[in-house]
């Protein structure tokens, strides 16, 4: 037979013992929570703080990406830039050194003493195009 004293005893030990798993399990939390609170002091992030922190996060990083997507076109565009003056520098220098070789063979030939001038002329209009050229400015 069943005894219904000893059956409400069962009962009120395992009310007795959820309880106390339950409370067991409340102040666990509770340490749980206050030591979280210690290894993150305020200001603490709510999911729409978060969310906004995000938002600037991606914003600021969208303008660095186009800043360097225009800085890499300036200096594709200054590259270029440099590639066709030195292009611009070599047709000069082929053009000085025809000029010297034609006046280093015609300097004991000089006919008409103008050709000596206007060598040195040329030779005068080019050494400032040449430097600045040459110089490495970019």
């Amino acid at each position: 037979m069943h005894d219904p004293i000893a059956s409400d005893y069962e009962k009120a030990n395992t009310v007795v013992a959820e309880i106390s798993s339950l409370s067991q399990q409340t102040l666990d939390a509770r340490l749980a929570l206050t030591r979280s609170k210690q290894r993150h002091p305020e200001p603490r992030l709510t999911v729409s703080s978060a969310s906004a922190q995000l938002d600037s996060q991606i914003i600021r990083m969208q303008e660095s990406a186009d800043e360097l997507q225009g800085m890499n076109a300036k200096v594709s565009t200054a590259k270029e830039e440099i590639r066709a003056k030195l292009k611009q520098l070599e047709v000069l220098r082929s053009q000085r050194a025809e000029v010297e070789k034609i006046r280093s063979s015609k300097v004991d030939e000089v006919e008409d003493p103008r050709y000596a001038g206007l060598y040195d002329w040329y030779d005068e209009f080019l050494s400032p195009a040449v430097k600045v050229k040459s110089s490495p400015s970019v």
